[in-house]
């Protein structure tokens, strides 16, 4: 990332130097010396390569290739403003996630209570709370009469 208060006149040479660090020659030899894993498509190759060049253990590539196929699952987080970063992290919505995935009750500050999160319905609820928290930076007051049952 580039820091949004930097010089104009650094702004190439900042590009310059991130281009740099997220090659792929210098993602592999970070993956060689410090096994930071590579995070660019088709980064699986040349961990399976480190492996059978006997650069790396066998638990590390392991670990590695774990991390890799991971990415599949990821989700992107560009976020434009400070303010959508804070409502996203700070704001609890990672904990409505964390209690649909424990199927815990997740209380919110409003008059509901996410209590059943294993039901289509609780489900439903959840992520709309999620997406209300993410809008919004709060946790809705109730919830809505029908919830949409796809986008």
């Amino acid at each position: 990332m580039i820091n949004a208060y930097s010089a104009a006149g650094k702004y190439a040479k900042e590009q310059e130097l991130i281009k740099y660090l997220s090659s792929k020659d210098v993602q592999n030899e970070s993956y060689v010396n410090c096994l930071n894993v590579p995070a660019y498509l088709g980064a699986t190759d040349f961990i399976k390569q480190c492996y059978d060049d006997g650069k790396v253990t066998e638990s590390q590539y392991n670990l590695a290739a774990m991390q890799v196929a991971m990415a599949e699952w990821g989700i992107p987080q560009p976020f434009i403003t400070g303010t959508l970063n804070t409502y996203y992290y700070s704001k609890n919505g990672p904990a409505v996630f964390r209690a649909m995935i424990d199927k815990t009750a997740y209380p919110t500050t409003g008059t509901q209570i996410l209590t059943e999160t294993e039901s289509l319905d609780g489900v439903r609820k959840g992520l709309y709370m999620i997406e209300y928290l993410w809008m919004h930076g709060v946790n809705p007051d109730s919830f809505p009469a029908s919830l949409p049952e796809k986008a």
